[in-house]
């Protein structure tokens, strides 16, 4: 009945409101994730012909492009003609704001926002308000696959950025947090006594799903294994916002007793998610189209990691076409148990700045620094580690109590793999260590990282 109420009357009214049209859009992605590989093809050349031609002819950035390149929108036919054109950066969108924004669209209809700036300074673009509708259908399919129905069912959101904190006290964010059935707890600088609240909370509240970033989930698995709570009776746990690390998965499912489905977004859009197979990433190719390119500028064969650029067919404000989002990701020709033929990424590795370089000058990204971490769990609260030079790593940890000297010979041992013998290696043993505001913990800052990519 609730459900009935929700998408009958309030979210359609809510619609209105926002100038989205989410639940027509989320009825096609329920067709559509169905469709075999070649209609899922046709389909992504035919949004992909849309919105180049009305960057063409809308947006000046764009068509001063094509003129400099001697193109025209009849030359991307399919997403295989997009190699015709360079790579889109977030230093090209800062110094090109302006002309980036579509000119046929009313200032009213935009939405001015931002990044979370996980790497320390936030991206500010544009999106068209009709835009976002695409975005929450994608999300909204992608909460089902995990067993979750946006419009009905109780669940709780843990979020660390202090932006979002801030918004959700707002009496309108706390009515439409009322309205669907949703809870937002805030897990910057959480303790075990807030930890402890939230458990309360929780159970109180019963949620079917709890969703949030994947530092946050695991820490609260952290506190769930302390105190041998186990009974918290969730249908599942979505993870989102930074990279899911094996020994986060493993912890997070132990605790809560259920399965994690790995959602990969951003503010610029939502991406892929893991299905019930749990076998890779379903792409939402209807909305996005994703390319995985080498040092280069080539696409990487499967198996292989390549830095992700995307194409985003929904957002005519600001249209974003191989967009450089900053990840690592490797893609997968593998087809899904599941039976949909939405296409497949093995797995998201991490942020490019968030990788070492070897002493080679290879790249390593942060998955196998937290590979190497994740087995020394039980030794260590939290780590990072600066990079200042090729050959210089600093090392700081704040250590569990019986942290010993044989960990920090192991440590060492293992990063001597990628590092040669006279790489200095220094370990800082500190209380805490400092989280931005977006709430996302960097594991690795590499200061010599750009010259490698």
């Amino acid at each position: 009945m609730y459900e009935r109420i929700i998408k009958k009357i309030i979210y359609p009214l809510m619609e209105l409101y926002f100038g989205t049209q989410t639940l027509s859009n989320l009825e096609i992605l329920k067709e559509t994730q169905w469709y075999n590989s070649e209609e899922i093809k046709k389909l992504q050349n035919e949004r992909l012909q849309r919105i180049i031609t009305h960057a063409y002819y809308n947006v000046p950035y764009y068509n001063k492009l094509f003129k400099d390149l001697n193109l025209k929108p009849s030359d991307i036919k399919t997403t295989d003609d997009l190699v015709k054109l360079p790579i889109l950066t977030k230093e090209d969108i800062k110094n090109n704001f302006d002309d980036l924004i579509a000119k046929n669209i009313p200032r009213k209809k935009l939405l001015f926002t931002n990044t979370g700036g996980s790497t320390g300074v936030p991206l500010y673009f544009v999106r068209d308000k009709a835009s976002m509708g695409h975005i929450r259908a994608a999300q909204y399919r992608f909460f089902e696959w995990a067993n979750l129905n946006f419009f009905g069912d109780k669940w709780v959101c843990l979020t660390s950025s202090l932006y979002d904190d801030e918004l959700f006290k707002q009496l309108q964010a706390k009515l439409y947090l009322k309205l669907l059935r949703q809870k937002r707890l805030g897990t910057f600088g959480a303790n075990d006594k807030i930890f402890q609240r939230y458990v309360n909370i929780i159970k109180k509240f019963k949620p079917k799903v709890i969703y949030g970033y994947s530092s946050s989930l695991y820490a609260l698995s952290k506190y769930l294994y302390r105190y041998n709570i186990n009974d918290l009776n969730l249908k599942s746990i979505i993870s989102d916002s930074e990279t899911l690390y094996p020994h986060y998965r493993k912890m997070i499912e132990k605790q809560f007793n259920c399965k994690v489905y790995d959602h990969y977004g951003s503010k610029e859009a939502t991406y892929a998610q893991e299905c019930e197979e749990h076998d890779g990433y379903h792409i939402a190719a209807e909305n996005v189209f994703l390319e995985f390119l080498d040092s280069n500028g080539k696409r990487v064969n499967e198996g292989n990691f390549g830095k992700i650029f995307v194409t985003d067919f929904t957002n005519f404000g600001m249209p974003l076409i191989r967009y450089e989002n900053g990840d690592l990701g490797i893609p997968s020709n593998k087809k899904c148990p599941c039976g949909r033929s939405l296409p497949l990424m093995e797995s998201i590795m991490g942020r490019t700045t968030e990788s070492l370089v070897t002493s080679k000058g290879e790249i390593l990204p942060v998955h196998f620094i937290t590979i190497l971490f994740g087995k020394l769990s039980q030794y260590i609260k939290k780590y990072q580690i600066v990079q200042n030079s090729i050959n210089e790593l600093d090392i700081k940890i704040v250590p569990e109590e019986n942290y010993n000297d044989e960990i920090t010979k192991q440590i060492k041992n293992s990063l001597k793999e990628y590092f040669d013998e006279d790489c200095v290696i220094k370990f800082n043993f500190v209380e805490d260590i400092d989280v931005p505001e977006s709430g996302k913990h960097r594991f690795i800052i590499s200061n010599v990282i750009d010259e490698y990519l």
